[in-house]
């Protein structure tokens, strides 16, 4: 059976020690480490991740690495970023 992948960024990793978006993030955590969704991440999150609290540095380190896959930053993933910001540039 295949799993859904979501990408999360440091803010929905951190957001499980964050009143405002405790509920959300822990639910998704909680399901993550329970195997039933992998969480991909970039290398800039886990060097987010790395400058982050500690709490949340180990909440990271507590996600079994079969739940985790890297999304590594390739010119594909770069291009995709840029059409991204260029179709909206006024917004960033």
């Amino acid at each position: 059976m295949r799993r859904d992948r979501i990408y999360c960024d440091s803010s929905v990793i951190g957001g499980y020690f964050d009143t405002e978006f405790q509920i959300d993030s822990r639910r998704l955590i909680e399901a993550v480490k329970k195997g039933k969704i992998t969480m991909l991440v970039s290398e800039v999150v886990l060097q987010e991740i790395l400058a982050a609290p500690k709490p949340v540095q180990d909440l990271l380190a507590s996600i079994p690495p079969s739940s985790v896959e890297r999304v590594s930053l390739d010119k594909e993933v770069i291009d995709l970023r840029n059409a991204y910001l260029s179709a909206n540039p006024q917004k960033y």
